[in-house]
């Protein structure tokens, strides 16, 4: 039974029983530094051109995917002429539907997918592996103590 004395020991079990979460750590960290270690700007984009039905003529966000992403044997590879993946549907083991509804293709070339959710002021992966939908999961673990009174 976990009683508040030995929570602490619970999670360092399972610290040390997992061989992957130092890598995971790593990763994780990595990533943090990556984002604050590139120094970009994003595209201003006003309000009411964020929608893609807007028009914003001038609307040229510069590109950015993180070099190790494109190093990365877990990542896509980049796009070509953008018929090498199957959009808006399972691609093999790769769910690339979004839970937000189908989205929409870039006009230009290579043909990337769009943001559902409207304009970004960037364009490219940043650090996501995945062209399109990037489906996680992160679990929250909390606890507390009670005191005497039940509160």
């Amino acid at each position: 039974m976990l009683s508040p004395g030995n929570a602490n020991m619970l999670s360092l079990t399972v610290i040390v029983n997992c061989p992957n979460y130092l890598s995971y750590l790593f990763e994780t960290f990595f990533l943090i530094f990556a984002l604050c270690s590139y120094r970009l700007s994003r595209q201003s984009v006003p309000d009411a051109q964020v929608p893609w039905s807007s028009s914003f003529p001038s609307y040229d966000p510069p590109s950015f995917t993180a070099p190790f992403v494109l190093t990365a044997e877990w990542a896509d590879k980049e796009i070509k002429g953008g018929g090498e993946f199957k959009w808006n549907a399972l691609d093999g083991k790769v769910n690339r539907k979004s839970h937000e509804g189908p989205y929409s293709m870039s006009g230009g070339e290579p043909k990337a997918p769009l943001n559902v959710r409207g304009r970004t002021g960037m364009k490219g992966r940043g650090v996501l592996g995945r062209w399109g939908p990037n489906h996680a999961a992160d679990p929250v673990v909390t606890r507390w103590k009670r005191g005497e009174d039940g509160k």
